[in-house]
């Protein structure tokens, strides 16, 4: 088994009932992708609608802090532009 979690295809082979050349043999890699890969669509979203939401907004939130932040910046160099660098 890799590191990944997912068996190799030469550990699939020797698993099979029959052996085989894990290259060459068609059905090794059928079995793999029938037994070992996750379902294209699952049967229910996961994690649920509300959650979605939820971390839409968060990062939304996160944006609107940046934007507000980086406003601040922005407004105080604008401000001090109108003085003198030796009375700022």
């Amino acid at each position: 088994m890799r590191a990944s979690g997912t068996p190799s295809a030469v550990m699939i082979a020797v698993t099979m009932k029959r052996p085989c050349m894990a290259s060459t043999n068609a059905s090794v890699w059928v079995y793999w992708l029938t037994m070992y890969m996750p379902p294209i669509w699952p049967a229910s979203p996961e994690p649920s609608a509300f959650v979605r939401y939820a971390i839409y907004a968060g990062l939304a939130l996160v944006e609107v802090f940046a934007l507000f932040t980086y406003s601040l910046k922005v407004e105080t160099r604008i401000r001090n532009r109108a003085y003198a660098p030796e009375w700022r």
